[in-house]
């Protein structure tokens, strides 16, 4: 893997509490965001916010489990737009609610 593919997920991954676009990590690393997408997909076989949610929701899960944040919290840590964004989204990743996973990991 290329170098420039390291430094995006390692991006990706120090980054995941922010609300990240495709053309906010283009804009990082001085590249075009379809390029550095197509570049990224070649590499990885995933798209850079397909990459993004991943991280998001294994950090959600982390948070979920340690059981001292409210849903709420978890989704404002991590960069969501509100809470129906995050379980809308940890709900297609994960096949449960925030507050389903949360209870399952007690």
């Amino acid at each position: 893997i290329p170098e420039l593919i390291k430094s995006v997920m390692l991006y990706i991954s120090q980054n995941y509490d922010k609300e990240l676009t495709n053309n906010d990590i283009a804009n990082h690393f001085k590249y075009h965001s379809f390029y550095l997408n197509r570049l990224f997909k070649k590499y990885t076989g995933k798209t850079l916010h397909q990459t993004v949610i991943e991280e998001k929701i294994k950090v959600a899960k982390r948070m979920l489990k340690e059981g001292n944040l409210t849903v709420n919290e978890v989704s404002s840590e991590l960069g969501f737009l509100d809470r129906s964004q995050f379980c809308t989204v940890f709900k297609k990743q994960t096949g449960f609610t925030p507050l389903e996973y949360k209870k399952l990991s007690v």
